[in-house]
């Protein structure tokens, strides 16, 4: 082998690792950017809050919510609550609660505490753009996660990773030899960034027995996280079988062809 194949082999293989590792890492940060929206988290914390009101005693809190209405003559009132959450504060529509019962009290709980929890622990400041690198490092409350910057942070670098991916596979492309090395060289590293395809149907199949009971209703949000970033690793193991099949298909009929050139030629008669 000279040295320029030795470059070329040690550059494609360079490649597809680094290709499949990025091409990982972009579906990777598309679950953690999903797990880390307000449309994920928002609904989680609602029904944790509505489960855990759902059982409360709330006779007390609708007759003293009732008798402010009753005092204030006003078709709203709004009503502190002592919480950990700074200046918290719950608004009862007097006829809701009339109409509704005690079930308004439950309403009220767990729609509107859910809103002043959620915006106060995810849309505080905790890092800004490339920074949130250092607070992984030096990461003291986990719950910093779980913010709106980290989210926009995870956004940011989705689509750095999804192009350096791409880069590393023109390279893999260009590098491999010839028509058939080429599909073979892509689509055997695509085949093996869609494995995790089977991992996560496998977390998704048994999430329910792995978090704890208090943790039960965050089941079918985690679920609905999961079927897409599985698809997505699907599609990609799905199109690299797909370039296989091209390349061994090619492979097959070059060797065919030139059987048939061999056979052909080696003919009585025939002019070699």
């Amino acid at each position: 082998m000279t040295f320029g194949g030795f470059m070329r082999g040690a550059g494609l293989w360079l490649s597809k690792t680094l290709f499949v590792m990025l091409l990982v890492g972009f579906v990777a940060a598309i679950a953690a950017s999903n797990l880390t929206s307000e449309s994920f988290l928002k609904p989680v914390i609602g029904e944790v809050i509505g489960a855990q009101t759902s059982n409360m005693p709330v006779s007390q809190q609708y007759q003293s919510l009732l008798d402010q209405c009753n005092r204030e003559g006003t078709p709203t009132i709004i009503v502190p609550l002592e919480t950990d959450v700074n200046n918290m504060t719950i608004t009862a529509n007097c006829n809701d609660l009339r109409t509704n019962g005690e079930s308004e009290v439950k309403n009220i709980f767990k729609n509107q505490v859910t809103d002043s929890m959620f915006s106060e622990f995810y849309n505080k400041p905790v890092c800004s753009g490339f920074e949130c690198f250092n607070k992984l490092s030096n990461l003291n409350n986990p719950l910093d996660l779980v913010t709106s910057d980290f989210n926009k942070f995870l956004k940011s670098i989705l689509w750095m990773i999804g192009g350096l991916a791409l880069l590393f596979g023109v390279f893999v492309v260009l590098l491999a030899k010839g028509l058939p090395g080429k599909f073979l060289a892509i689509g055997g590293s695509m085949i093996t960034a869609g494995l995790p395809y089977f991992m996560i149907k496998f977390l998704q199949q048994n999430i329910g027995t792995m978090l704890p009971a208090e943790a039960a209703m965050a089941v079918p949000f985690l679920a609905s996280i999961f079927t897409p970033v599985a698809n997505i690793f699907l599609m990609v193991l799905i199109v690299g079988v797909g370039c296989c099949v091209v390349g061994w298909g090619i492979k097959i009929y070059r060797k065919m062809q030139e059987k048939k050139g061999k056979s052909g030629s080696s003919k009585p008669g025939k002019k070699k």
